[in-house]
C-alpha cells in the first residue's frame, strides 16, 4: 500500500465509529476535554461504541498501527516525496469534515439522546486525531527541509560532483529544444548512477521550476496536447550531440584518467 492508499485508508476508518476501539478512541481522544468531559462521560462513549461490535460483529481496526506505518513511510521519503504527501494528506483533512452516524438511528442501534452523546465526543475525537497527525507528517517534512538547506547539493543527488555534472550540462548545453534536453539529462543522470533515487518526472520538473533551472513560462514547453508526459523516454531524446555533451560534463567532475 503506498503513501496516498495508506492516507485514504486512515481517513476511511476514522470516518466510521465502528472502526474504532475504545481504547484507541481513548488514546487519541484530546487530553484537555478529558477533564471536562469526566471520566464517567468517556467510559460511556467507549461503552457506545462498543455497543456497535456487539451489534454487528463489526471488527475494530488498529488505528495506532495505521497511524505508525503513515508516519514510518514520510520518515523514509526524499523531501519532495514527503512534502508531496503532507500536501495530500492536508488536502484529504479539509474534505474530512464529516463521519458516518446516520445509521446508528435508522439500524436501531442507538437511541437519538444516545447518538448525541457519542456524537459530541467522537467529533472531539475526529477534529483532534486529524490535526496530531498532520502536525507530526508536518514535523516530519520540515526537519527534512532543514536539512535539505544545510546540504551543498540537492538531495536525490550522491555527491556535490554529482550535482556539479548537472549544473555544468544546464550551464553549458540546454539549447532551444528545452524539454529534450532535460529530458536526456534527467535519465542520463539516473543511468550513471548520479542520483540516490530516481524523482518522478513531475517531481524532477518542480524541482527544476523552484531551483530556477528553468521558468515558470518554460513549463508550457513542457506539455502539449500530443504528449501529456512533461518528460522524453530516453529513446525519444538521445543524440550523438546530446550524449557527447554529457560525457564532457561527467568527464570534467569524474575524470576517466
Amino acid at each position: 500500500m503506498d503513501i496516498y492508499d495508506s492516507i485514504d485508508d486512515f481517513f476511511e476508518i476514522i470516518s466510521d465509529p465502528r472502526n474504532v476501539s475504545p481504547i484507541h478512541f481513548n488514546i487519541f481522544f484530546p487530553s484537555k476535554f478529558k477533564n471536562r468531559q469526566g471520566s464517567k462521560s468517556l467510559d460511556d462513549s467507549f461503552e457506545l461504541i462498543q455497543k456497535f461490535k456487539r451489534y454487528d460483529g463489526h471488527n475494530h481496526k488498529d488505528l495506532e498501527s495505521r497511524v505508525f506505518s503513515i508516519l514510518q513511510k514520510i520518515d523514509r521519503f526524499s523531501e519532495i516525496e514527503a512534502n508531496d504527501a503532507l500536501e495530500y494528506y492536508a488536502v484529504k483533512s479539509r474534505n474530512a469534515d464529516s463521519f458516518k452516524t446516520g445509521y446508528m438511528i435508522t439500524d436501531g442501534i442507538l437511541s437519538e439522546k444516545e447518538r448525541y452523546h457519542l456524537f459530541a465526543s467522537y467529533h472531539l475525537f475526529f477534529g483532534h486525531i486529524k490535526i496530531m497527525v498532520g502536525k507530526e507528517i508536518k514535523n516530519l517534512v520540515e526537519n527534512k527541509d532543514k536539512l535539505s538547506n544545510n546540504r551543498e547539493f540537492p538531495e536525490m543527488f550522491k555527491s556535490l560532483d554529482a550535482f556539479n555534472v548537472f549544473r555544468y550540462y544546464t550551464a553549458n548545453y540546454i539549447g532551444p529544444n528545452v524539454k529534450k534536453d532535460h529530458s536526456y539529462l534527467y535519465h542520463m543522470l539516473f543511468e550513471k548512477e548520479l542520483l540516490r533515487f530516481k524523482p518522478s518526472k513531475k517531481n524532477y520538473l518542480n524541482w527544476l521550476v523552484s531551483d530556477n533551472y528553468i521558468t515558470e513560462s518554460d513549463v508550457d514547453n513542457f506539455y502539449n496536447e500530443d504528449d501529456k508526459n512533461p518528460l522524453y523516454s530516453l529513446s525519444k531524446c538521445k543524440s550523438e550531440t546530446r550524449l557527447d555533451s554529457f560525457i564532457k560534463s561527467l568527464e570534467k567532475y569524474f575524470p576517466t584518467n
